[in-house]
């Protein structure tokens, strides 16, 4: 990390900001090298179908619809029973997708 900063600021005054800017990027980078990323894991849910895809899309953008309406709570805001109506839905394709991997499993 000092060899890019030192190829990054040279010897000569900067101010707070243009350092700080140059220290997040610095530890950014060395994160992105260092440490693992996230990835799927197809074994661990081998059901999981397109469907299950886009209810899950559906789902994620149901929630952020709702945390950006301040995350209501009760049954008199709409976007609190779309959420919670779009999480069912898909909880139950998803717990039917796996109970019919099961099934052809088990035959």
């Amino acid at each position: 990390m000092c060899e890019t900063l030192s190829k990054v600021v040279p010897n000569r005054a900067i101010d707070a900001n243009e350092l700080y800017s140059v220290l997040c990027s610095s530890m950014r980078d060395c994160a992105n090298t260092c440490f693992p990323t996230k990835r799927k894991r197809r074994h661990l849910k081998p059901f999981w179908t397109k469907e299950l895809t886009e209810l899950h899309a559906h789902t994620r953008s149901s929630r952020a619809a709702w945390c950006s309406a301040g995350r209501p709570r009760g049954a008199q805001h709409k976007e609190y029973r779309e959420y919670k109506a779009v999480k069912a839905h898909f909880r139950r394709a998803m717990r039917r997708c796996g109970e019919q991997f099961m099934t052809e499993l088990d035959h």
